[in-house]
């Protein structure tokens, strides 16, 4: 007995030296390849040598591993756009109330945008943008930088909600000194010195959930009164934009932005915390990132940034797939993991779809032609894409069928693909099919027999433009022929969430010289958006509508610049209304802040002299998707390739197809613009999009 024990200590002495050898080759291979900073990486493994620095030694070689896969991208281009800063700053923090905040968090990202608008009419956005050149962290990363992350990182696992960590948790969720692929900054000591108040004042709590909750209020005003108004996009630099420089200005950005900057912030204090990428959504084919905290039990509570909390994150029925970020690349990957992740053009992170939402593995079976082990693709439909299908996953084939692990998206198209001789995806194996909420398949074939239908619209209403419809309820259209619409005589008034893409209401003839659209009273935090305002007349002897002209009119806080996109006749323009009372000067052309009172906010025309008005018109915000007069549409289905059922142009706010075949997959193209584009197909003489 004795001698087995030795024998088997032997054993693990053997392994775990072994074990140390290759962690020491593979800390020897980063610095080999840090060339010339090599000097500064081997500073900080000097700098924690002594024996009561071992942890933080192993936490820097940890880094200094993992170092070589990362890089970030710098230049005149950015360091101008950051220069900026200095000339935009206010009293953002100083401000305690939310409602301004708000404002100037708004106003701040406006004019950053003008800042990059002006740049680019100078010709100079483009080649900013072209001297962004990558830098490889392994040979940039100074050692006062990556000792001063190491010391803070530590900081911040010693606070009472993250003690529970293990080294291996605390490696992968609170130190590294970066998110996302901005440069290297001091970020984790500015934002642990910045929230220092509130460290001390959550000193008896242990929860980093609940940490995490209080923290994330904090962030709320940056990004939940504007978001989806006034982000940033700016490719390439939206992904170079530190976070306390997004803190500082106040400004919103896009998902990769503000998830950056809110891993940050947490991480800076101890949150153990990573980003969520749910990966083309099965109706739009869009990816997004979100972020999701690690609770005390090992669980991940998922939450996107700006307006939701940990543990609200329930993910539509159509997301596909859902990863984790980590920080440690796969190395050991097989040639076919490593074959399919390449196809899938998505970060290596981990598949954690099941942790999130119900789950399927779905089972295709093969024509008998394809070689065992062969790689098929399980993809959805993207316009925008090759042949308009993207993979979201791929399995090799097992004989005559082949198994896709761990599917997420349900009520979705889907079709299995495999490559042609060149390497693109191209070929169908089956029938595009829907993966139905109990895991069962419905294919989708077209039939012999063929039927009609009327289309309206190219794409579904989306119940985002609904909501934001939804305040316009109890606007009013008024006449009058006294300026001060003494009198005013109420023309129609909106009764229901309008959804349609523009609304033409019949009135009661009547002269007047001033016409008007006085908006509901404007409450706390919302907005009222509309895309475009008209007033018609009509002649009897003649077919249509002529729109009425006149000089513009209108309340406190309207501008010029307001009324020329409420009536420019785009539906794809809008201008929300906001509340506002605190008199700071405005100048942003799509929003209006209302500080008339009693909240009475206005816009409409002076026709010059009275004038017979017998219509009048308004569109909410919405992404103009019905069917336009004038307007060229194509209806498709699939048949192992698309075919066509012919070209037709518009002739009114319909379209008419009587040669569709029952049962098929369908998809209504516009020609002449747009680029929201969903497929369909037909049952009950009703559209069931997916």
């Amino acid at each position: 007995m004795k001698k087995i024990t030795a024998k088997f200590i032997l054993l693990i002495i053997i392994i775990g030296l072994n074990s140390c050898a290759n962690k020491d080759a593979d800390l020897e291979n980063a610095l080999e390849l840090a060339g010339d900073n090599r000097v500064e990486l081997e500073k900080v493994l000097d700098h924690y040598k002594a024996p009561k620095d071992s942890l933080k030694y192993k936490a820097a070689s940890f880094l200094i591993v993992n170092m070589p896969y990362y890089f970030y991208k710098d230049g005149q281009g950015l360091q101008a756009i950051l220069a900026a800063k200095d000339s935009l700053k206010n009293e953002y923090e100083k401000i305690p109330n939310f409602k301004e905040k708000k404002i100037i968090g708004m106003l701040k990202t406006e004019k950053f945008i003008n800042f990059l608008k002006s740049l680019e009419s100078r010709n100079a956005y483009s080649s900013l943008s072209a001297d962004l050149k990558n830098y490889s962290d392994i040979e940039n990363i100074s050692s006062d930088f990556l000792i001063e992350n190491i010391d803070y990182a530590f900081k911040a696992w010693n606070l009472p909600w993250a003690r529970h960590l293990t080294f291996d948790q605390f490696s992968e969720y609170i130190l590294p000194y970066r998110s996302g692929q901005q440069k290297p900054n001091a970020w984790r000591k500015y934002y642990f010195n910045k929230y220092k108040p509130l460290i001390d004042s959550l000193a008896n709590e242990s929860d980093p959930v609940l940490v995490c909750k209080i923290l994330n209020e904090k962030l709320l005003p940056l990004y939940k009164p504007f978001r989806g108004s006034f982000n940033i996009k700016m490719s390439p630099f939206t992904y170079s934009i530190p976070g306390p420089f997004m803190t500082e200005l106040g400004i919103d950005g896009n998902c990769v932005m503000v998830t950056s900057h809110t891993v940050e912030v947490m991480r800076s204090l101890g949150i153990p915390i990573t980003r969520l990428f749910t990966d083309k959504d099965g109706f739009s084919g869009g990816n997004h990132l979100l972020v999701a905290v690690l609770d005390t039990l090992g669980q991940w509570q998922g939450f996107h940034c700006g307006g939701q909390n940990p543990g609200d994150f329930e993910p539509e029925s159509q997301i596909t797939k859902i990863y984790k970020e980590s920080s440690i690349p796969k190395n050991n990957n097989s040639e076919l993991k490593k074959r399919i992740n390449s196809k899938l053009s998505h970060f290596e992170w981990d598949d954690v779809t099941e942790k999130f939402t119900d789950v399927y593995n779905v089972t295709i079976k093969a024509p008998k032609i394809y070689k065992n082990n062969e790689i098929a693709y399980l993809c959805i439909f993207d316009p925008k894409a090759y042949n308009t299908w993207v993979p979201i996953d791929g399995a090799a084939l097992e004989g005559d069928h082949v198994t896709f692990k761990n599917i997420g998206g349900k009520e979705v198209v889907y079709l299995a693909m495999v490559e042609n001789d060149n390497g693109i995806l191209d070929i169908p194996i089956s029938s595009p099919f829907v993966l139905n909420v109990d895991g069962t398949l419905r294919y989708l074939e077209p039939e012999k027999e063929y039927t009609f239908y009327e289309f309206e619209r190219k794409f579904p209403y989306n119940s985002w433009f609904v909501d934001l419809s939804k305040p316009l309820i109890g606007g009013r259209f008024e006449g009058s022929n006294f300026r001060d619409f003494r009198n005013a005589v109420e023309l129609c008034r909106i009764k229901e969430t309008p959804i349609d893409d523009d609304n033409i209401i019949d009135i009661k003839d009547s002269e007047f010289r001033f016409v008007r659209f006085v908006y509901p009273k404007i409450m706390d935090d919302s907005k009222y958006g509309l895309a475009s305002l008209s007033f018609y007349t009509s002649d009897n002897n003649k077919l249509g509508l002529t729109t009425l002209k006149g000089d513009y009119i209108f309340s406190k806080g309207v501008t010029k610049e307001n009324m020329d996109i409420l009536f420019d006749e785009d539906l794809l323009t809008y201008v929300n209304v906001y509340k506002y009372e605190n008199g700071i000067e405005t100048s942003v052309p799509t929003a209006i802040f209302s500080d008339a009172p009693p909240n009475l906010t206005w816009v409409g025309l002076d026709l010059g002299i009275k004038q017979k008005v017998t219509h009048v018109g308004f569109a909410p915000r919405n992404p103009k998707n019905n069917v336009y007069p004038g307007m060229v549409y194509e209806l498709f289905y699939w048949d192992n390739q698309w075919k066509s059922l012919g070209v037709k142009t518009a002739s009114k706010n319909s379209i008419e197809y009587s040669n569709i075949p029952k049962g098929a997959l369908l998809w209504l193209k516009n020609h002449t613009e747009g680029k929201e584009e969903r497929i369909f197909f037909i049952e009950n003489n009703q559209i069931v999009w997916k």
